[in-house]
């Protein structure tokens, strides 16, 4: 495998977990398990920044001139990146509404 195919798997693995960890604490903060959806939510932004370390490789190499190749694996992997950010996010705000209206009906 060559240094540009690990990088593409990381970012698919680093921010699919990131993913997942986000998902499973939208569940915890479900059930109102809001201490456990926080530590979900820190794991999930620990696995955002190692996606994040190996994207910035790619834009440091293009940077400085060394030509980056466009290839499928590459644009679906930036795609699981941007998107694994964008519902961890989504499950930050979540976790904040559900432990919002919990406080409410106590």
């Amino acid at each position: 495998m060559d240094e540009m195919n690990e990088v593409e798997f990381n970012l698919i693995m680093h921010s699919g977990n990131a993913r997942s960890y986000a998902m499973e604490a939208i569940k915890e903060a479900d059930k109102g398990n809001f201490e456990k959806a926080n530590e979900l939510i820190i794991e999930a932004k620990k696995e955002l920044v190692n996606a994040q370390r190996s994207h910035s490789g790619i834009i440091q190499d293009e940077a400085a001139g060394k030509k980056v190749e466009i290839t499928l694996l590459l644009m679906h992997s930036e795609d699981h990146l941007a998107s694994s950010t964008i519902v961890v996010d989504l499950a930050k705000e979540i976790i904040n509404l559900h432990c919002k209206y919990s406080k409410e009906e106590n």
